[in-house]
């Protein structure tokens, strides 16, 4: 009996089911691509649609992105080793904060945040925010938060805009779409 689309996407699914939770984004279409290419040569199809599969991207940690904003000059890092889904803030600014280079006081902040259509775009189109150290502090309705959180830069579609994320958030922690900001040497 020959399997049809239908057959093979269910048995790869039950295959699969629980352990695409534990990968990256990156590393889900790397995946997907593969598998695409697997039922089309186990169908016969023509899928004329699909490209080449990509190489499988390098680990979190290894990522790094220069850039200048005006005279200051940055880098966007990554800090996750290959098979860690997220980590605390703590954690995520020891592993690359070593050397005290990480985005820390308000003048700085304030001096990014003028100048947020200079970010590159690649930043945008591989990850939705940005982390600093400086201290979010504007908790009028949260008071008992107050130092527990620190500034970021997120986006949405085409804009970046300020935020804040909580250092040891329970329920998410930092993981594979958040870059830590901070001086190259």
């Amino acid at each position: 009996m020959a399997l049809t689309r239908a057959d093979m996407t269910t048995r790869l699914v039950k295959i699969f089911e629980g352990r695409l939770a534990r990968l990256s984004d990156d590393h889900v279409v790397w995946l997907h691509e593969r598998l695409q290419f697997v039922m089309q040569d186990a169908l016969g199809d023509a899928l004329v649609h699909l490209r080449p599969p990509t190489p499988l991207p390098p680990p979190h940690a290894e990522f790094r992105l220069p850039f200048d904003l005006d005279e200051l000059r940055l880098e966007a890092i990554g800090f996750l080793d290959r098979g860690v889904w997220s980590v605390s803030g703590d954690e995520m600014f020891r592993r690359t904060d070593q050397d005290g280079r990480v985005i820390r006081t308000q003048e700085e902040w304030q001096y990014i945040c003028a100048r947020l259509l200079l970010l590159p775009l690649e930043l945008k189109q591989r990850f939705r925010q940005l982390a600093t150290t400086v201290r979010y502090t504007e908790w009028d309705d949260w008071p008992e938060k107050a130092g527990s959180a620190v500034r970021c830069l997120s986006h949405i579609g085409l804009d970046w805009y300020d935020s804040f994320g909580l250092l040891n958030d329970p329920v998410n922690g930092w993981g594979h779409g958040v870059l830590v900001l901070r001086h190259r040497a």
